[in-house]
């Protein structure tokens, strides 16, 4: 199925260079948010390009889209990035805003835009707008054009997938002048390997086309030829078969320990803490808290993200004004109830059976549990592996060389004094040097169990973005 927002006529008029031989008559003209017509039926293949943003409620659009779609099917989203249109200064459309939105059933909405358009545009007055207003209403007409990031497409899924359990998968994913999302529906897998390496190469194709039109396609197309097929990254390649490992077993723990998660948090991308607390909620390791900082974020959309996840196992702790990383990790360890601390920067990811494996290293109570990382890019690809050695104390006098994800006794870090102020940067590493001092019982996981993101300005995308980093482990 192909779902677009324009007839061939009117897509002609948009795009002349589009040879009007290949615009395909239309099926069904209908709400694309709304495809009960379509009850009985489901498709391999669903494909929205640039129909989302224009949908009056996409969040109900995207679940009714799932709904189509048969198990092992894909679903292919194409939304352009406001950055990069003429859009770039419009203000984004918020979840928060989507949801109040589909919340009250937008009809109060939809009069106020059909009023100011009737006003403002038709040159009506005030009392004749309103019922121009009820007019336009009654007939069915809507005006929506969201415009969004990235981060804020991934967001909305983050939502969709914590609020349904929709269990879809990113196949593929890139950025740009548009966002193109691949997703798998889970089921049946429709195909192996290959045809997975052809459903990337259709999501890239289709970008390509509404980017550059067809005389880039080709001429990407004919570059595809000329260097051959190749071969795939060696990384993916190790990320497919470890995706396929067993959650550890932990039937033979006595006393499963209780794991704290500490997370200061200072202004992040919304849609990354989204993640980063998802990550945390997917835990197959049932036995967790998480103990958040907010120190002293300003940004709306952080402020709710918190205070919402702030239940059960979640608690958290509101600065007005920052303190400073250091700080505001400790003010999470005196919060802490587990036996041992796992620390999560407010934009990573968690593996999913991180806290497991660390439960399992930690039958012998050891100092300290690290494991090995991985980065995440800007379109979530996962790159940069660091497998690291086992203990070295002198390493570790060198080099912060264990840095994520590091679990450490509570009880020995609370001897140790915690956390310090003046260490920014480096806090973690004067709090290892501290806590493995004479200490032997070090226990490294050989697994990639954090994923570190490579944000702008932040260390993993640049190493020397944050130099007084250095001087504070110099200092510890």
């Amino acid at each position: 199925m192909y779902l677009d927002r324009l007839l061939p006529d009117e897509a002609a008029v948009h795009y002349p260079s589009v040879p009007a031989r290949t615009l395909v008559r239309p099926h069904v003209i209908g709400d694309a948010g709304d495809l009960s017509m379509f009850r009985g039926e489901v498709f391999d293949f669903l494909i929205a390009s640039h129909v989302l943003e224009h949908l009056a409620d996409p969040l109900t659009a995207l679940v009714e889209w799932h709904r189509v779609v048969r198990p092992g099917g894909k679903l292919l989203l194409a939304v352009p990035d406001k950055r990069f249109t003429f859009d770039r200064d419009r203000p984004r459309t918020p979840l928060s805003h989507l949801l109040w939105n589909r919340r009250e059933k937008r009809t109060s909405i939809e009069i106020g835009h059909f009023r100011e358009w009737a006003r403002h545009i038709e040159g009506l007055s005030a009392d004749a707008a309103i019922g121009r207003a009820e007019e336009l209403q009654r007939q069915g007409y809507a005006i929506h054009a969201h415009v969004w990031t990235l981060e804020d497409v991934l967001e909305i899924l983050d939502y969709l997938e914590a609020a349904h359990r929709l269990g879809l998968r990113r196949a593929h994913l890139s950025g740009g002048p548009e966002t193109t999302v691949l997703l798998e529906k889970p089921g049946a897998r429709a195909s192996r390997i290959g045809a997975a390496r052809g459903l990337s190469l259709l999501a890239k194709a289709v970008t390509t086309l509404f980017t550059g039109g067809p005389g880039q396609l080709l001429a990407r197309g004919r570059r595809f030829l000329a260097r051959g097929r190749g071969e795939p990254d060696p990384y993916s390649l190790w990320i497919r078969g470890d995706l396929g490992l067993p959650a550890p077993r932990l039937e033979e723990l006595h006393e499963p320990p209780l794991i704290s998660v500490l997370t200061p948090v200072h202004e992040p991308a919304p849609a990354h803490l989204c993640q980063a607390l998802e990550s945390v909620r997917r835990q197959s390791y049932p036995r967790w808290e998480h103990v958040l900082v907010d120190d002293g974020s300003t940004d709306p959309d952080v402020i709710r993200l918190l205070r919402s996840a702030a239940a059960g196992p979640v608690r958290l702790v509101r600065h007005e004004t920052a303190r400073g990383i250091g700080l505001a990790t400790q003010a999470a360890l005196e919060q802490a109830e587990g036996a041992y601390v796992a620390l999560l920067d407010h934009d990573d990811l968690l593996h999913p059976h991180a806290l497991a494996e660390i439960a399992r290293a930690a039958s012998d109570m050891p100092a300290m549990i690290y494991t090995d990382e991985d980065k995440i890019d800007a379109a979530g690809v996962r790159c940069d592996p660091h497998f690291k050695p086992d203990w070295s104390p002198e390493l570790m006098l060198s080099v912060m060389y264990t840095c994520h994800l590091m679990a450490l006794q509570a009880r020995r870090l609370r001897e140790v004094g915690g956390f310090r102020a003046g260490f920014d940067g480096s806090q973690d590493y004067d709090a290892v040097l501290r806590v493995t001092e004479g200490r032997s019982d070090v226990v490294h996981v050989p697994r990639v169990l954090y994923h570190w993101r490579k944000a702008p300005g932040s260390a993993a995308a640049d190493p020397d973005a944050k130099p007084w980093a250095y001087q504070a482990a110099a200092r510890a």
